[in-house]
């Protein structure tokens, strides 16, 4: 699903923007689009978890069909 690709590539830049913007404040609070920007990294974080979820278990992408587990010996 490119929901999920999309979603994955998208939180290493939302932090970093949050994380530029957090520097270049004066105030040690944090508020504004740094704070939006935080929760939506953590909503990207729950529905790409649940859509990976989906893929592997439900639609079984990853895995080897009729493949005997592997062995440790």
């Amino acid at each position: 699903m490119w929901f999920h690709w999309v979603g994955n590539a998208l939180t290493p830049v939302l932090p970093a923007i949050s994380l530029v913007l957090r520097l270049t404040e004066s105030a040690p609070t944090v508020s504004g689009v740094p704070l939006i920007l935080s929760m939506l990294v953590v909503l990207i974080f729950a529905a790409t978890g649940w859509l990976g979820g989906e893929m592997a278990f439900r639609h079984g992408v990853g895995l080897a069909a009729n493949r005997p587990p592997d062995s440790l010996s």
